[in-house]
């Protein structure tokens, strides 16, 4: 089939967007305006709790938000958050198809696993405590997701640390919902590439002044083979992988078979991805208590090169969250709403290394956090114009030093609670082997207790007060946040805001913010050999300036917006000299518009979609250097401006609901990631080699018949062939590069995408 290109692409979906929305005029009748189930005229009335910690709408919160709704969930086919990121304005996203699969920028800020966005559950913390991950996958049942808040900008009066780049707050479907009396719930099932499944179910019931809302989800995928993706990568082959002179104990085992792993034998690609969450709570008038399980089950897919490490792991992140919350609202106005959460999680997993001719090692790896929160908030309005809200934060937690490591280099692994540390054979440690060794022993399995002393114990406090006063055509809010970390810094971060409402069309926001970012403890306090560590780490911090301008008319809504964010204290993937400056500014500027209009097939509902573009300049004040010095070393991170890398400058996105019946509707979505300077550390980069250009085409088809549901959601429509940069680093290189005796780093500089893949659903309401 020919294939047509990326301008081809954007030409077609102009034209159809363009005469979709000059096709219908204003003979449309008042009574169908509706968006994703939300009147268009009233869109910027919708009431939400993410910006300010207070209910207020979307015109008067201090801040550049987008909402996505379970319409949008549903018309669109979303079947995990990768979906949701990469259609999302002013993010830079890709799927990873290794041990993180979201990798997803917000606002032009390139960072190691995705950690400076705040994730909420219902307004609950859920990165991953130890590495800050952002913590969702595919554990979350899409069909029980009532809306997601999309926050943009520095939030830190309200959350405190780690609320750096923005909020994505995903609110669940509950019982509250409803006026009456009821039991409402859904059950959906799915099939697609890859022999991947799942089931997702949930249920609401309310009597009287007692509520109930469960939901879970179970995935299971054998991942996709090599030759499922759309490119390859001449540095990720399948001859590295079944290398005897490379991997050879591994290969041929002790009992000259394999070893496998998940009954998947070393020496081939395999990337298998096993989730499920558990999500549930009990209501009795202002009290809650709530409880969440996650697991996330995967592999490494190509995030190492296929010459250092076995793509099939498997490793583990699991959490448990229980808690109580309580939100009471007294006669005098004064609400106050008290949280008290537990929460443990878990990274673990196994690990293969080698270098041919040197050596083959297997280990297995532990690392447990907690986490024990008291938070309160309270808000009074004085009167119709001030309003006051504040609160108290205390956190405890406990964080590991390290890994417990069964199996592998001696200097990086601080302990393994089932052996004592041995040189091996190698005399490097006990799961260290050459790879002609005919006599690999197994590592012993981890004993899963960390001692006190390989422990960190951190303490946050944190305290806040805001002031917004509302009044005729002006909404202006200011605040002050204070927070101390017993062994990162104390900081105190200021936020303002002045917005004035022309009318009720016409609204402009000018906001300043100022937020904190903790460290991520995995990278000060882990070391092992394809990464250094340091604990002389300190926080990184940023101020921000923005003016967003929004515009609602009969048929469409506008915003634009521009902004400035310096950063300061920059974290990368390891520790940085103390010598360098290592900041960051970013400048952008991004339209969103959302349209509706009525359909011309009688009997359809109405057509509705979105149009964003975002400009992004990213730049740093160091850049990453591999020639030597006069010793043979090379210069590495050295003290200069140079553009950061792997965000692309130009990002277009674009997306239209046709409803064709009354029960049946298809969504077109596209995505235009403009070619991109890769990472600073890429070795690629030193050939001058960007990420090309590519524009992806997604859709889906829904056939309602209540009430059963039947969806058909297919990616990359057209094939394109692409790539997303790698992750950490990004140091591995190529061939090229190789030759050229720059040096080779663990971590893939490109990953190669998926071609063309499917989903088929069926989903049951009742």
């Amino acid at each position: 089939m020919p294939t047509l290109s990326a301008k081809t692409y954007l030409l077609v979906a102009g034209i159809c967007l363009s005469l979709v929305t000059t096709a219908f005029t204003a003979d449309a009748e008042e009574s169908n305006r509706y968006l994703a189930g939300i009147s268009l005229e009233n869109l910027l009335n919708i009431t939400i709790t993410s910006a300010s910690g207070t209910e207020e709408t979307v015109a008067n919160a201090p801040a550049s938000l987008l909402i996505i709704t379970a319409e949008d969930i549903y018309k669109r086919g979303y079947g995990n958050f990768n979906d949701i990121f990469a259609d999302l304005p002013g993010f830079d996203a890709y799927a990873g198809n290794g041990d993180r699969p979201n990798k997803a920028f917000q606002r032009g800020y390139r960072q190691p696993y995705a950690s400076r966005t705040l994730i909420l559950l219902n307004g609950r913390v859920q990165n991953e405590i130890w590495g800050h991950y952002l913590n969702i996958e595919r554990q979350i049942p899409m069909s029980r997701i009532s809306r997601i808040e999309v926050l943009y900008g520095p939030v830190g009066v309200i959350y405190g640390p780690n609320a750096f780049l923005g909020v994505v707050n995903i609110i669940t479907k509950t019982g509250a919902d409803h006026m009456e009396n009821t039991v409402e719930g859904s059950i959906q099932t799915s099939y697609g590439s890859y022999h991947t499944r799942d089931i997702e179910w949930g249920f609401t019931a309310k009597q009287d002044d007692f509520i109930f809302d469960i939901a879970g989800k179970l995935f299971d995928s054998d991942g996709p083979e090599l030759n499922d993706f759309s490119s390859r990568y001449d540095f990720y082959n399948g001859a590295d992988l079944a290398n005897s002179n490379i991997w050879g104990p591994l290969l041929t085992g002790n009992n000259g078979g394999p070893f496998t792993v998940r009954g998947a034998p070393y020496g081939q690609y395999n990337d298998p991805d096993n989730q499920n969450g558990l999500f549930a709570s009990l209501s009795y008038k202002s009290l809650r208590i709530f409880y969440n399980k996650t697991q996330v089950d995967m592999s490494y897919g190509m995030e190492y090169l296929s010459r250092y490490v076995q793509p099939h792991g498997p490793w583990y992140y699991h959490s448990d969250q229980w808690g109580v919350e309580v939100d009471h609202s007294f006669a005098s106005g004064l609400r106050i709403k008290g949280l008290y959460t537990e929460r443990d999680s878990v990274s673990a997993g196994t690990y293969s290394e080698a270098a041919e001719n040197s050596y083959t090692s297997l280990s297995l790896w532990h690392s447990p956090s907690s986490s024990e929160l008291f938070q309160l908030d309270g808000e009074y309005p004085l009167n119709d114009t001030w309003l006051f809200t504040g609160g108290i934060k205390y956190e405890k937690k406990s964080l590991p030093r390290g890994f417990e490591v069964c199996g592998y280099f001696n200097a990086f692994s601080p302990f393994c609670g089932t052996q004592e540390q041995m040189p091996g054979e190698l005399g490097l440690g006990a799961g260290i082997f050459s790879p002609d060794s005919d006599n690999f022993v197994l590592p012993p399995a981890v004993s899963r207790r960390h001692p006190d002393e390989l422990l960190a114990d951190t303490t946050d406090e944190g305290i806040y007060g805001q002031a917004i006063y509302d009044k005729n055509n002006w909404r202006i809010s200011a605040g002050i946040r204070y927070d101390d970390n017993n062994i990162y810094a104390s900081t105190t971060n200021p936020r303002m805001s002045v917005i004035y409402r022309f009318n009720e069309q016409n609204t402009l926001k000018l906001l300043y913010g100022e937020a904190f970012q903790e460290p991520q403890p995995n990278l000060v306090f882990v070391a092992f050999s394809a990464r250094a560590a340091s604990e002389d780490v300190g926080p990184e911090t940023l101020k921000n300036v923005e003016a967003i301008y929004i515009r609602q008319g009969e048929y469409w809504s506008h915003e634009f917006s521009a902004y400035l964010t310096r950063f300061e204290g920059v974290i990368q993937e390891e520790p940085i000299p103390g010598n360098l400056s290592n900041k960051r500014e970013v400048i952008a500027a991004e339209y969103r518009g959302r349209f509706f209009y009525d359909n011309f097939i009688e009997g359809a509902d109405a057509i509705s979609g979105y149009v964003y573009y975002t400009y992004t300049d990213a730049q740093s004040d160091i850049f990453y250097s591999y020639d030597k010095d006069s010793d043979g070393n090379v210069l590495g991170w050295q003290n200069g401006a140079a553009d950061t890398g792997d965000i692309a400058p130009h990002k277009f996105k674009a997306g239209i609901d046709l409803p064709l019946t009354a029960r049946l509707s298809w969504n077109l979505r596209l995505i235009y990631h403009g070619e991109t300077r890769l990472y600073g550390r890429n070795p690629l980069r030193t050939l001058d080699q960007k990420l090309d250009a590519y524009t992806l085409v997604n859709t889906n088809i829904n056939w309602q018949l209540d009430p059963f549901t039947l969806s058909l959601k297919i990616n990359n429509l057209f094939n394109e062939s692409y790539y997303a940069p790698g992750d950490q680093g990004a140091n591995g290189g190529n061939l090229e590069t190789q030759a050229m005796g720059i040096a080779v780093g663990f971590y893939s500089s490109l990953l190669p995408q998926l071609e063309r893949n499917y989903a088929l659903s069926l989903k049951i309401e009742f």
